[in-house]
């Protein structure tokens, strides 16, 4: 299974101003060797996520052990649902019972400098900390030089 990259059609504003991000992540998607999926936000729907997880997983990748981690982040949910309905898994018997649930290794692959970090936000200031929240933790996974 490629990973995957979720993206909502509807993103980006009236007008087609979001065509222009779209395509330079549709390009890191592709140089990245991931699949990028545009999706209509409506097939993001969460829920039935729960339920369609349950029948897709396998028994000892229980539903149970994902409630409290990767499904309460919203966004997260909501693209999971999205590649469900995008690849249409309920609809096929075979993958009933057969399917797992993992996270991604980002610190496998991503490996950023403190520089790199700091312009993609990734730690937010004492400030910024109050409205959202880091994306990556990667202190202590980043490589490079230290500024």
């Amino acid at each position: 299974v490629r990973p995957s990259c979720v993206v909502s059609t509807e993103a980006g504003g009236a007008g087609g101003t979001g065509e222009g991000w779209r395509k330079k992540l549709a390009d890191l998607a592709a140089a990245c060797e991931c699949e990028f999926v545009p999706v209509k936000k409506n097939s993001a729907d969460t829920a039935s996520l729960h339920q369609d997880l349950a029948t897709l997983l396998v028994a000892e990748d229980s539903i149970k052990n994902h409630i409290s981690r990767e499904l309460q982040l919203k966004t997260a949910a909501a693209a999971c649902a999205a590649l469900l309905s995008q690849a249409r898994l309920l609809s096929d018997d075979m993958y009933i019972r057969q399917c797992t649930l993992e996270t991604y290794p980002l610190g496998n692959y991503l490996r950023i400098d403190n520089a790199a970090a700091a312009a993609l936000y990734l730690f937010p200031s004492s400030l910024q900390q109050s409205q959202q929240q880091a994306l990556l933790p990667l202190s202590a996974k980043s490589s490079g030089a230290s500024r």
